[in-house]
């Protein structure tokens, strides 16, 4: 009885073991402990925080620095402070910076970022021009941005417009086209250039050139502008008798003149 009981028992712990094994391998494994998310960090564009390459036209070489040696420029290279772009002929370059403003450089032109600041909403850039001509665009927004182009003969500085300088041995040439500038040559010539107008090589407006154009005319003297711009102005003492020319108060000439004609 006993050998025949044995074998049952030992049967049923197999299945008993089996069974729990079988729920062990089908419950769900332990959740892990979740992770710690961060947020990552903020990284603005590399165009937001330097000026960079936005379009090339023909030919143009960039170097970082005086020291550096001239290399072809790239389209969305940096143009890093002290960097310079020079172009060829019958080629374009637009450089944009930091709030939508752009540097159109055009053909035959060396320019330079001598200056370029910028602190949250604040931008300040500083251009050198040696030859050639420069267009900048500088763009109202949230950023405040404050230009200079500078070359041999001229200095031009404002916020928010729309203009352009073109450089010469001569001197220089600014174009507006929104708003207004004022310009300062090295002789100390001041000049404030309205908007749809520019000056010639000598900082001068065109209506002061137009002026300049005119002939003046003579002006007899004795009389002012308004009287030779007037009617013809007869000469003092023209077609006059002798009575009338002389003016003289002295007795013994107006004897001599009253014995000269038998009175």
């Amino acid at each position: 009885m006993k050998n025949a009981v044995l074998p049952v028992l030992g049967l049923l712990v197999l299945l008993v073991c089996s069974s729990a094994f079988a729920q062990e391998e089908k419950a769900p494994p332990a959740p892990e402990p979740a992770e710690e998310q961060v947020a990552p960090a903020r990284e603005d564009k590399e165009e937001e925080k330097e000026p960079y390459i936005e379009k090339i036209e023909g030919d143009c070489e960039y170097r970082a620095s005086d020291d550096a040696e001239w290399a072809a420029a790239k389209k969305g290279g940096k143009v890093a402070r002290g960097g310079a772009l020079c172009t060829g002929f019958d080629s374009t370059v637009i450089v944009r910076f930091p709030g939508n403003s752009t540097l159109e450089v055009g053909s035959l032109t060396e320019v330079q970022i001598s200056t370029f600041f910028r602190a949250k909403a604040q931008l300040e850039a500083k251009l050198k021009v040696s030859v050639g001509s420069v267009r900048v665009k500088v763009e109202r927004g949230e950023i405040q941005s404050d230009f200079e182009v500078s070359t041999p003969h001229t200095t031009t500085s404002v916020k928010g417009t729309d203009w352009e300088v073109i450089t010469s041995f001569y001197g220089d040439v600014i174009k507006v086209y929104e708003n207004a500038v004022k310009a300062t040559n090295n002789l100390g010539r001041k000049a404030t250039i309205e908007q749809d107008s520019q000056t010639d090589d000598q900082l001068k407006s065109n209506a002061e050139v137009e002026r300049e154009q005119n002939i003046t005319p003579t002006v007899p003297l004795g009389h002012t502008q308004e009287e030779a711009e007037g009617s013809t102005v007869e000469p003092a003492n023209q077609d006059k008798g002798p009575a009338e020319q002389s003016n003289s108060t002295d007795p013994d000439k107006e004897r001599q003149t009253v014995s000269s004609h038998g009175y």
